[in-house]
């Protein structure tokens, strides 16, 4: 069996981070040789790096102060040729860019290059040309989704290069919860609840949310995350006088048991590679409405799993989430419907998938 290391900056809490958690925890399980490099020091009060089962004596840490840290870049080689991998499969940017060329310098014969996110508005130019100088580095570049594929390409990654891979979880982990607990720490009675879970920044739309959950007349809406946006997000709702319906609950490590407390999951994004929230929330067989982006077509279908509502309109989702209120039957029909595709979502498919490409080279 081949053996594997995994490189990503560091643990913090996003959709990366958690499928490479779920990733190494289910090639432990398979006794699958896994190592993880991460090239950034740890902070344990912001990270699921304790939801990771590897041992320390797996897990190394070479700190990559910048790209031209030498010592470091030094240090990584090393380690490349001491613990000589069959495949390095590497996450986000500077990962992407750092074990690329080590693993080329140590004849390392397969490397999978993740891209997570369309990230047209937020890498730089220079970062989209040091992917374009590198992709051939890569033995292929894993897209989450088509719709990053399609960003990949608009910034000429050769689309023979790129594999499409949708994410996936440990399923294991929204069955069987107890949410009584919890009801009572939130102080839940017999209100609708819709829940976010993600970033307070521009690229989620949380402003849309709450634009529109103003014209909700009744229920309780959960805001599940952190970010640059948080404060002026607060400062709305205050505005809109909805503060006492609106509750921001912070970086949680509780996010099946808030799903599955949860009516309805909403995420009216203005762009996303492929939200690992939205496959959390089809497992947890939730009612589901999302904006128009791309990437969220490909698991969506309008009325039959969730609704779809258009981007950047307020009215529009307004009306999705009182429909949702209002139509039980709805909701548990397109809940079902989610619930049914869970499987394909399941990390044990993500894993085996990963395996069959890297044994095809």
């Amino acid at each position: 069996m081949k053996k594997i290391l995994v490189v990503i900056n560091r643990f913090g809490v996003g959709g990366a981070e958690r499928l490479v958690v779920d990733d190494i925890n289910e090639m432990l399980r398979r006794g699958i040789d896994v190592r993880l490099l991460t090239l950034v020091p740890e902070r344990l009060s912001n990270s699921i790096a304790l939801d990771c089962c590897i041992t320390s004596e797996k897990w190394k840490t070479i700190n990559f102060r910048n790209l031209l840290s030498i010592s470091s870049w030094f240090s990584f080689i090393s380690f490349l040729k001491e613990y000589k991998p069959d495949v390095v499969m590497s996450h986000l940017w500077y990962s992407n860019t750092i074990s690329r060329i080590v693993s080329r310098i140590c004849g390392i014969k397969i490397h999978l290059a993740f891209e997570h996110n369309v990230y047209d508005l937020v890498k730089t130019r220079k970062m989209f040309f040091i992917d374009r100088l590198l992709q051939g580095l890569s033995t292929k570049i894993v897209a989450v989704s088509e719709t990053v594929k399609e960003s990949l390409m608009r910034h000429r990654i050769s689309h023979n290069r790129i594999l499409v891979v949708h994410n996936g979880i440990d399923t294991s982990r929204y069955l069987n919860i107890q949410i009584d607990k919890l009801k009572g720490e939130l102080n839940i009675k017999d209100e609708f609840v819709y829940i976010f879970i993600g970033r307070f920044i521009n690229q989620k739309g949380v402003d849309i949310l709450l634009n529109a959950f103003v014209k909700v007349k009744t229920g309780h809406l959960f805001l599940v995350g952190d970010g640059t946006d948080k404060d002026k997000l607060q400062q709305l709702a205050v505005r809109l006088d909805i503060q006492k319906r609106v509750s921001f609950l912070g970086i949680r490590q509780d996010i099946p048991n808030l799903l599955a407390l949860a009516d309805c999951f909403v995420l009216p994004s203005r762009y996303e590679g492929l939200p690992m929230v939205l496959i959390e929330a089809i497992v947890s067989g939730k009612a589901i409405i999302i904006s128009d982006f791309e990437s969220g077509k490909e698991l969506i279908k309008d009325g039959e799993n969730g609704l779809i509502v258009p981007m950047e309109n307020p009215e529009m989702l307004a009306q999705a989430m009182f429909k949702m209120q209002d139509d039980k039957k709805l909701r548990v029909r397109l809940g079902n419907q989610a619930l049914l595709e869970a499987q394909r979502f399941s990390i044990k498919h993500h894993v085996d998938t990963l395996i069959n490409i890297s044994n095809a080279y």
